[in-house]
């Protein structure tokens, strides 16, 4: 008994030390890269936007900051890295994945054999001693990333960071959607049909892989209802990141409702402002992401989504106490019995049962791990997907 937990302690701290150096590591780049960012953009101050110039100063500084506290948790984080009791089948799922042998549906379910990719590409991240025996080889396609609310705050689109690690190492091409957060998704269907038929215009020969995240997932289902016939000649499938497919029930909350009725007293400031800049209070905005709503919706039309391509969805799941101040605060104001990653109820982010996508599970995070400042293995979850999808042999090199 005690030689047992003299061994269980040994294990701990050598993996406290593992995950110390690497987010030791971690901490120093992001100085570095802070460092560099911070002397071009003094450099070109004159001539550069200061709206871009302060983007990249918040988004550096919170990444710095994200960063500093997983190094400081990393001194007392005595967690194991990988969870002894599941390293057997961890390994099987892995050796299969790395010899392309297809698992028995039956034992293994899809969101496993996902999840047990990300945790391994993780563990190799984290433990350098790790042999990594499986990659993500380069593509053929077009990554497409399609961002949701309030993507023009930021400097780069949601998980930009992790689809740049990917297509720098592979050279692969890579689009951010030039849509907007806070209108419609008819408005955000005609931007998407204009920039993909002008991109595959100009490159006839490239294939497209949409990576949305949040409303941007359900601006590409409406942009898919309607273009099926492009959809099906030129993209290969959709992965939805945090969407809520299937709505939310966060517009029912009485806050909510309370706005409602003082955006709607004449001439009111609320009311003008919404008008004047498209607020998420806009009757519009929140019809396209009400559960009433979409739920019917997408009973109503998945049948006139192109068959064809692959959809795969991931949902995210968190307690108040974590991540993002913002999701803190929403998790408190918003506060709803069902998980949630403080935006979108996890079971609504996945694909219902009558619907022929994949489900990826659920991961631990809240609803801003996307973001360039989050200190979420964004790289690892992208590379996860490509890995999972050339298991499946849907995405082609």
């Amino acid at each position: 008994m005690v030689s047992n937990l003299k061994t269980d302690f040994l294990k701990r701290n050598n993996d406290r030390q593992k995950r110390k150096t690497y987010f030791k590591k971690s901490f120093l780049n992001a100085s570095l890269k802070i460092k560099l960012q911070l002397q071009n953009d003094i450099l070109s101050f004159n001539n550069s936007s200061k709206t871009t110039i302060l983007k990249n100063f918040i988004s550096s500084s919170t990444y710095f900051s994200n960063i500093s506290w997983e190094y400081l948790k990393s001194f007392y984080d005595f967690s194991f890295i990988e969870d002894p009791k599941q390293a057997k089948r961890h390994q099987t799922i892995v050796e299969a994945v790395t010899r392309n042998e297809q698992l028995d549906p039956i034992h293994f379910e899809q969101s496993e054999i996902f999840n047990t990719i990300f945790n391994e590409l993780k563990l190799c991240s984290v433990d350098t001693q790790r042999t990594k025996n499986i990659s993500a080889k380069p593509i053929s396609a077009t990554i497409v990333l399609i961002s949701g609310v309030f993507n023009e705050m930021f400097n780069q689109a949601d998980f930009q960071r992790g689809v740049e690690a990917y297509c720098k190492k592979n050279n692969v091409e890579f689009i951010v959607a030039n849509i907007s957060g806070l209108k419609s998704s008819l408005h955000n269907t005609r931007l998407l049909e204009e920039q993909l038929k002008q991109y595959t215009h100009d490159n006839p020969t490239q294939r497209l892989w949409v990576v949305a995240f949040s409303k941007g997932g359900i601006d590409l289902l409406h942009y898919l209802k309607k273009n099926s016939r492009f959809a099906a000649k030129k993209i290969i499938g959709a992965s939805m990141l945090a969407v809520p497919i299937l709505g939310t029930y966060h517009l029912e909350k009485n806050r909510v409702k309370l706005l409602n009725l003082i955006q709607h007293i004449p001439n009111s400031p609320l009311q003008n402002a919404i008008n004047k800049y498209g607020f998420i209070l806009s009757p519009e905005f929140q019809t396209a992401l009400d559960a009433n709503y979409r739920q019917p919706w997408f009973k109503r039309n998945y049948d006139n989504l192109p068959e064809n391509l692959f959809y795969t969805a991931l949902s995210f799941d968190s307690n108040w106490r974590e991540g993002h101040a913002w999701m803190k605060l929403t998790k408190i104001i918003l506060n709803t019995k069902e998980a949630n990653d403080g935006i979108v109820e996890t079971s609504n982010a996945l694909f219902p049962d009558y619907f022929f996508g994949v489900n990826l599970g659920v991961q631990r995070g809240h609803h801003l791990v996307g973001n360039a400042s989050s200190a979420y293995p964004q790289e690892e979850l992208i590379e996860a997907h490509i890995i999972y999808l050339q298991y499946l042999g849907v995405l082609e090199s």
